[in-house]
């Protein structure tokens, strides 16, 4: 069968280059919306949402200016009850609506519209808090002396404060932990998917084909993880505002600067040698060294560290020459020195022992015969001890 093959140069209708290379879910740290197109359509476009707004005002009989007057404030108890579960049902009811159709919460740009009754919540929240405060304040005053309208009000604002902030950190803890399990979920589906892939083709995810049967899910989880870091957000300004009571534990990351700023304040003073000072070694090792021609038994401090958990604080003490460990600098604990004078000019203190210190002038054969004489005493005396001993 002959098949006649036509040749259609690039210039004319070039092949299409591969558009997206080496895009990998290893650790769900790709992003991949920046490259594999908008994709399906994942959220109400803007008219849609404000039409949803207005039928929400339409069924609670409400319109903007009544959301932000003042006529929550002559409501009674029973009134403002009512009002805050109707409208609590409406917002409950656009979270309902985008979860049925999208698979998943609205974040809070996506709720953005509305905010005016989120607004208008709050205020009854608020008000029914100060009446519950009010009634309570009336009912003690009645039993006792009267009621004193000013320190009262000024404590049950604080109150309100107190419970507004906590009720706000109660509802973000309650919705990240709500993303938090969605997020693990679409986790635990995605590696499975991720690890099929690799039994059956024998490579990595890299190009967008492979992503189809799961694009919508990582989009849901990218989604998510934008929402957790806004509730994180939220939690801190919350925090900053500086209504939050401090007893609560564990909700909030601590202040790194505070923190520091404590510990330095808690260090007690530095009570060791300072930088640059002389100092005599007392580590026993150092009495008896005879390794050398001579010992020199002080050095200059170079450096210190004050931190309590080092364990040699004295991190550097500098030697003219090597000392018993045969360097010219090494670090030591703060028992182990003890600050002295510096040496004269030609002088170098020489010890062999704990009676033999003294300062001589640098000649080194003074040095060698004083160590080799001492050297030789100590060693006819051990040996005299020994047969004293010995039968």
């Amino acid at each position: 069968m002959n098949i006649d093959a036509i040749v259609v140069p690039d210039t004319v209708k070039p092949i299409p280059p591969q558009w997206v290379n080496d895009v990998e879910l290893d650790e769900f740290g790709a992003e991949m919306g920046d490259v594999i197109g908008e994709g399906p359509v994942l959220a109400w476009s803007s008219e849609e949402r404000k039409q949803r707004y207005q039928h929400a005002l339409r069924r609670l009989d409400l319109n903007e200016e009544m959301l932000s007057s003042k006529r929550i404030t002559l409501m009674s108890k029973t009134e403002l009850g009512q009002e805050k579960k109707r409208v609590k049902a409406e917002l409950k009811r656009y979270d309902t609506d985008w979860k049925k159709q999208f698979k998943v919460l609205p974040n809070h740009s996506q709720k953005e519209v509305m905010r005016p009754l989120y607004l208008y919540y709050r205020r009854l929240k608020n008000q029914l808090a100060t009446a519950d405060s009010g009634a309570r304040d009336q009912d003690s005053d009645d039993d006792l002396l009267g009621r004193q309208p000013g320190p009262e009000s000024a404590r049950s604002g604080r109150r309100t404060n107190k419970e507004k902030a906590e009720l706000q950190i109660s509802q973000l803890e309650a919705r990240a932990n709500s993303l938090q399990q969605e997020k693990g979920a679409i986790r635990t589906k995605l590696k499975e998917f991720q690890e099929n892939f690799l039994l059956q083709h024998h490579r990595k995810i890299r190009f967008h084909k492979d992503i189809l049967p799961i694009e919508k899910e990582y989009r849901m989880y990218k989604n998510i993880k934008e929402e957790l870091q806004k509730v994180a957000a939220a939690l801190a300004l919350v925090n900053c505002t500086g209504f939050v009571n401090t007893g609560i534990q564990g909700r909030l990351s601590q202040d790194v600067t505070a923190l520091r700023a404590e510990a330095k304040k808690a260090k007690g003073p530095w009570v060791g040698p300072k930088k640059g000072s002389w100092v005599k070694i007392l580590r026993p090792e150092s009495y008896w060294h005879l390794g050398c021609s001579w010992f020199q038994q002080r050095g200059q401090v170079v450096n210190v560290n004050q931190k309590p958990e080092v364990k040699y604080p004295v991190t550097a003490v500098k030697f003219d020459s090597v000392n018993y460990a045969n360097v010219n600098t090494n670090g030591y604990a703060l028992w182990e020195v003890i600050e002295a004078p510096a040496p004269g000019p030609g002088e170098v203190e020489v010890q062999c022992c704990e009676r033999h210190r003294f300062t001589v002038p640098s000649a080194s054969l003074i040095q060698r015969v004083w160590f080799h004489l001492v050297f030789m005493c100590q060693w006819m005396q051990s040996d005299l001890l020994a047969m004293r001993k010995s039968p």
